[in-house]
């Protein structure tokens, strides 16, 4: 079976599109019942908004880089839950990056990191902060 897309959510609700994406960005303006319509929709259909496309249509990137330290592989497993969890919650994905932070080249490995992964936002664990 297919993945659901943003039209079969619309189509199953009756709403248009836009109204659909106004729901899935928390917009206040759309009235509780036909959120919650949407929403119905949203669980039936079990859809699950395309980051990739959801970048497409803004300048947001919807994906944040967790930069952690290479010694520190426990401390950075044990905030990952948390961070993607948020991150979950809040439709953004997370891309994890090992960093050396006594490489004399952490801050350029940080920026070409972060450039790569094309992360809208940076999450840094000490030492790296």
């Amino acid at each position: 079976m297919a993945n659901a897309t943003i039209i079969d959510v619309a189509a199953q609700a009756g709403v248009s599109i836009k109204t659909v994406s106004r729901v899935i960005n928390n917009v206040t303006t759309v009235k509780p019942a036909l959120r919650a319509r949407v929403a119905r929709a949203i669980e039936k259909l079990d859809y699950h908004p395309n980051p990739s496309a959801r970048g497409l249509g803004g300048n947001r990137s919807y994906l944040l880089a967790l930069l952690y330290d290479l010694s520190c592989e426990y401390y950075a497993t044990s905030v990952l839950a948390g961070v993607i969890e948020s991150c979950r919650a809040a439709n953004y994905q997370v891309v994890m990056q090992p960093c050396d932070y006594r490489s004399s080249t952490v801050a350029d490995d940080v920026a070409r990191n972060v450039r790569r992964s094309r992360a809208g936002g940076v999450i840094l664990t000490p030492p790296l902060s």
